[in-house]
């Protein structure tokens, strides 16, 4: 150990810091892997993590160096130290088991309080910092502009990435190597307020200065026309409004309010405390993973000593708007600019980056003016006569094991990221319909990083299929009756494990109930089980009424029908403009021979369909022939008429879908418009 840590303390850690923190700049904003499970964001989310690490790690070889942990007091220091802090304390209260925290948005957090606090302290004072921060938001700006127009028109990189990976990419405007229009247009904001503050600074325009501007002009119309509402790049961002009263009712509980509910949990909290208005709207089905801006995602995430450490980042970084150099002023008005974007828009990966390599580069502009304070770790152990005889072997023992502790996490991301190149290979094979090579990929996949609720429910879902393939063969042998009962044992396993991981997240509880609901009149109490599961859903997403539906639907096809009616009702009541409860009420009613309230829901139902739909016609059909029952059953005055009845079952046999890899901001239903047919939930 002593000759690694020898090894390492030679490299010239102050002079790596810019290069690797412009390397991941222009990481986040152009770059992808299209190799992993959700390619785009894990890319980046991987790539704040490993640099954080190799940060924390040039950290402790340089106190190994100088026997000593230390660090330099800037504007920043506090406020990212409590961010940081308040993270890590909230993504452990929060999850019992944080690994899937901790390589998405808790561990970029993470990751970029460890850059700013160490990167601060290792990067050595530098002169020219603000021109090659400049240029690589310019470049990143003008490839942006450049490969969006290409998508535009159909020879993007996406259309490339396909050929050469056979992946199913949107081959248009919808596709954008930052992640999305609107993280583009945030880039192309920073890089204008940059080089115009440069500009004006220095009373005229260099050509590439002039470039940039121009260019960063085109980007902010173009994107702008692009995010234009009615467009199919159009964002789906929560309402102020709504994003208010999710902070609101999480502020309730003394510990959400305190430390949030955890830095990757804002889902779980809209679904929690969703406003039931929501549901008249045009996206009450979106499923929100960010609020309308940082501070109210910030307030839900980490709660109120969160949003503390967010609030004392502006002040301390508004504070030095008199005091900053003329040198540094181009990086700090991008400071500025990042800070002014998280008031209006979502928090995402790219622009925390940028912010944090930001400061980053400020600090190496005017490092001069900072004091390092530092722990001599010899004192301390001195003051023990048996300790500071071998307090070198013993400073030294603790931070090379610290040291080697990182390079292990940066280990164990490396399994990870091959884990979640397992998973993007079972999607392809899933894709085209291999579920025995997606099986397998899949297995592997999960014994390499077995904390992952989402891989759980993949693998849970390929057994499914696989099962459900080997059920329609003509003559099942022994050994395939024997496969079918282990892989839907297996998939009952493993919905449970999901629920074992996050028990708070409604997609799991969703995903069990399916199992079971694939599984009636294969296993018995699967109806039980299901109506169970579904139940708990709706614990989690109390203003859901797509989970009320569903739920009503299997007791309807368990006979339960004053069950399954208050629940299709309840539906109703959450959404008034839902057709899919009127007309599940209406089959209900039928079936309870409550004729006239029947004819009320099949007409209600009617009122909100188009007039020209297949449902339209198939709903006006079934209340003509409920008319003509009923008209039966009153002349003949015979109850035997209503056994003419015919065996409605309102909900379809559920098969559940593999899920796609889910966008970074918003997830939407495949249900916006009403229908008269219900649409098993995903």
């Amino acid at each position: 150990m002593k000759n690694l840590m020898s090894k390492l303390s030679n490299l010239p850690m102050g002079v790596s810091v810019i290069p690797i923190a412009l390397i991941l700049v222009l990481w986040t904003n152009l770059g992808s892997a299209p190799i992993l499970d959700q390619s785009i964001v894990a890319s980046k989310y991987i790539a704040v993590i490993l640099a954080g690490l190799i940060m924390m790690t040039w950290y402790f070889v340089h106190s190994f160096k100088k026997g000593a942990l230390s660090f330099l007091k800037t504007p920043f220091t506090l406020p990212m130290a409590l961010l940081g802090g308040i993270t890590l304390i909230s993504l452990f209260a929060n999850n019992q088991y944080p690994v899937e925290s901790l390589l998405n948005i808790g561990g970029v957090m993470l990751a970029l309080a460890i850059i700013v606090l160490n990167g601060s302290l290792l990067v050595k004072h530098q002169t020219n910092s603000t021109a090659k921060i400049l240029n690589v938001l310019g470049f990143s700006s003008a490839a942006l502009l450049v490969t969006s127009l290409l998508q535009q028109f159909g020879v993007g990189p996406s259309l490339l990435l396909n050929k050469l990976l056979g992946l199913n990419l949107p081959n248009n405007a919808l596709f954008s190597l930052s992640g999305s229009t609107l993280v583009s247009l945030q880039i192309a904001l920073v890089a204008a307020v940059g080089f115009s503050t440069k500009v004006v600074q220095a009373k005229k325009a260099k050509l590439w200065e002039s470039v940039v501007l121009a260019v960063s002009a085109i980007s902010i119309v173009y994107y702008g026309w692009l995010l234009l509402p009615g467009k199919a790049t159009t964002p789906v961002i929560l309402s102020p409004t709504a994003s208010w009263s999710v902070a609101i009712n999480s502020l309730r509980s003394l510990k959400t309010a305190l430390l949030g509910v955890g830095p990757d949990n804002y889902l779980q909290a809209y679904n929690l405390n969703k406003p039931a208005w929501i549901n008249n709207s045009e996206y009450w089905n979106v499923q929100f993973s960010q609020g309308a801006n940082v501070p109210l995602s910030i307030v839900v995430s980490l709660g109120i000593f969160g949003l503390i450490a967010w609030a004392l980042l502006v002040v301390n970084t508004l504070k030095q708007t008199k005091s900053v150099t003329s040198q540094t002023k181009p990086v700090h008005m991008m400071m500025l600019a990042t800070l002014a974007i998280q008031l209006f828009m979502p928090l995402n990966i790219v622009l925390l980056t940028i912010q944090a390599v930001l400061m980053v580069f400020w600090v190496a502009g005017e490092k001069e003016k900072f004091a390092v304070y530092s722990l001599n770790l010899k004192g301390v152990l001195a003051k023990n006569k048996f300790l500071a005889s071998k307090s070198t072997i013993i400073i030294r023992a603790l931070l090379g094991l610290l040291a080697v502790g990182s390079l292990s996490l940066v280990a164990l991301l490396g399994v990870a990221t091959y884990s979640s190149h397992l998973m993007y290979l079972s999607s392809k094979a899933a894709t085209n319909n291999d579920f025995v090579l997606a099986y397998s990929l899949q297995q592997r996949a999960i014994k390499l990083n077995p904390y992952l609720d989402g891989n759980r429910r993949k693998y849970a879902v390929t057994n499914i299929f696989i099962a459900a393939a080997i059920s329609q063969k003509a003559d099942l042998s022994e050994d395939d009756k024997k496969q079918f009962a282990q892989l839907i044992q297996q998939s009952i396993r493993e919905s449970k494990a999901s629920i074992l991981l996050d028990g708070k997240d409604v997609a799991n509880w969703q995903l069990a109930a399916q199992v079971y609901q694939t599984l009636i009149g294969v296993a018995e109490n699967s109806e039980e089980w299901s109506a169970s599961a579904y139940a708990e859903a709706i614990k989690l997403a109390p203003n859901n009424p797509e989970l009320r539906l569903v739920l009503g639907g299997v007791l309807f096809n368990a006979k339960q029908y004053e069950d399954a009616l208050k629940f299709f009702e309840q539906a109703a009541v959450l959404k008034p403009n839902y057709a899919n409860a009127y007309y599940n009420g209406a089959n209900t009613l039928k079936m309870l021979r409550r004729f006239d309230e029947a004819k009320l829901a099949y007409q209600k139902t009617l009122i909100l369909l188009q007039p020209d739909s297949e449902d339209y016609l198939k709903a006006a059909d079934e209340l003509q022939e409920l008319e003509k029952i009923a008209k039966e059953a009153i002349d003949k005055k015979s109850p035997e008429a209503t056994n003419t009845l015919p065996d409605v079952n309102p909900v379809e046999s559920v098969t559940p879908e593999v899920e796609a890899p889910p966008v970074e901001n918003t997830k939407k239903s495949t249900d916006a418009t009403p229908s008269a047919k219900v649409v098993p939930t995903e």
